[in-house]
């Protein structure tokens, strides 16, 4: 069974922040007071995603180097983690605030 899951925090920008899961078989959107585990399926198998506190964080993936399980919880506009062997992409949003500019994607 695939799940997926948003979960969100107050921002200063006044909307919601919300985490969205995506999957191979497609992504899934959760109220911002969510919290819990998802499992989301991939082509390798299953992958968990622990969202707690307001972040979000790969804590289970059947990838064989593991950087996603590694990788720090997200909480912010405009962070990211995944799973890309697994096809499992954990991001997240906040249409209405800007981004802070600076994400370890920035050179």
């Amino acid at each position: 069974m695939s799940a997926g899951f948003v979960y969100g925090n107050w921002t200063e920008g006044g909307g919601a922040a919300l985490i969205d899961v995506s999957g191979y078989n497609g992504n899934w959107l959760y109220p911002v007071d969510a919290a819990g585990t998802v499992r989301v399926e991939g082509p390798l198998g299953d992958t968990i995603v622990l969202i707690d506190g307001g972040a979000a964080r790969i804590v289970s993936s059947p990838c064989r180097n593991q950087l996603c399980v590694a990788a720090p919880p997200i909480r912010r506009h405009g962070q990211w983690t995944a799973c890309l062997p697994n096809q499992v992409m954990v991001s997240v949003e906040n249409k209405s605030a800007p981004s802070d500019g600076v994400d370890i994607t920035t050179w």
